[in-house]
């Protein structure tokens, strides 16, 4: 019974986080530093990261995302960040500005962690468009707030790791 309890409040706990509304890319195998601020600077290389994605292109609306991330080492042992992504889908756009910071330590000679901190600027609003169309309401506070724009700071917590280079 000992052994199912911790799984289980784990289970509870992580069913309780919000989910996470981002853009999905589908290639941060390659560049971790896509979900992972510890990863800023910890191969101690320089790296400019570019990237496009359209949805559903030709659709009124389609979803588009445009990305440019830097990331290298100040120090030995720390690492920054920036990243400015923007989306939009149908009549929603979003601003995300994120900055990382990562600090590493050597604790074997094959074993090396980073801990890092993520701080992220989010800004969504709805097109000015969407006032002229026949289906909104235009005395709808909610609607008449968000075409101003929501904006809100996020945070967050990672760690990485290479084991023998792996």
């Amino acid at each position: 019974m000992k052994n199912q309890l911790l799984p289980f409040i784990m289970l509870v706990f992580c069913t309780g986080l919000m989910a996470q509304d981002q853009a999905i890319f589908s290639h941060y195998n390659i560049n971790p530093i896509l979900i992972n601020s510890a990863v800023a600077g910890f191969k101690g290389e320089h790296q400019a990261l570019f990237n496009a994605r359209m949805q559903w292109a030709g659709f009124p609306g389609a979803p588009r995302t445009l990305m440019a991330q830097y990331h290298g080492p100040l120090s030995q042992s720390f690492g920054v960040g920036l990243g400015v992504l923007t989306e939009s889908a149908a009549e929603i756009n979003r601003l995300k500005v994120q900055l990382n910071y990562a600090f590493r330590f050597k604790v074997q000679e094959s074993l090396e962690v980073a801990a890092g901190f993520a701080t992220e600027l989010h800004q969504i609003r709805l097109n000015n468009d969407v006032g002229s169309s026949a289906f909104i309401d235009l005395g709808d506070r909610i609607i008449s707030n968000n075409m101003n724009g929501v904006r809100f700071l996020d945070a967050s917590v990672a760690v990485y790791a290479t084991y023998k280079k792996n």
